[in-house]
């Protein structure tokens, strides 16, 4: 199927896009990333919600690019895409992926209930790669409580990393923000020896 798309009507190459993208099919992930350049109608938008639909790491960066680049609808479908694979990593028990692309949504948008969505995601899937976005939410209100959760379970991820310097760090950084007591209890038992 994959040989004979180039050849296919356009009709037919957006149908074969929607039936890879409900199949899951990761084998055609390249091809379905490369159909987002398409300038012919109904292709770009069926491509999108193929790579969507497949939720495969492998066109991530793709849908990241389209968050970024896209359009208003674009942007908003792949950032909604960005966030479910995210969250589905995490289900999935991969938690590195999901910490990461946690991270990299947080990084996609302006709004603040996403930017809680997004800590709240590295809080439950930390990565050491989470240590500056989480420090940098501490300063604003809004996001502070979500941040403070995410930068502890961070704390933890250092100390794991053998980054304990950046561990106490963090641990310095959350007393500094008036954090709550069972968070730093909490970080300071993750630091064990580093500390």
């Amino acid at each position: 199927a994959v040989a004979a798309y180039p050849n296919l009507a356009q009709r037919a190459r957006v149908a074969m896009l929607s039936i890879w993208g409900q199949q899951k099919q990761t084998g055609a992930l390249d091809l379905i990333a490369s159909e987002l350049n398409s300038s012919a109608p109904g292709i770009r938008p069926a491509a999108l919600h193929a790579l969507a639909s497949v939720g495969s790491m492998k066109g991530f960066a793709a849908l990241v690019d389209v968050a970024k680049n896209g359009n208003d609808e674009e942007r908003a479908f792949a950032l909604n895409a960005v966030k479910q694979m995210a969250g589905n990593l995490g289900t999935t028990g991969d938690k590195q992926a999901a910490g990461l692309a946690f991270v990299q949504f947080y990084g996609l948008t302006d709004e603040e209930a996403l930017k809680n969505d997004a800590l709240r995601g590295i809080a439950q899937n930390p990565v050491p790669q989470a240590y500056d976005v989480a420090k940098e939410a501490l300063s604003n209100a809004d996001l502070k409580p979500a941040a403070t959760e995410a930068l502890a379970a961070v704390a933890s991820a250092l100390v794991s990393n053998n980054e304990n310097d950046k561990a106490v760090e963090a641990a310095k950084i959350l007393k500094d923000s008036g954090a709550p007591i069972e968070t730093l209890v909490k970080v300071a038992a993750s630091l064990g020896d580093a500390a």
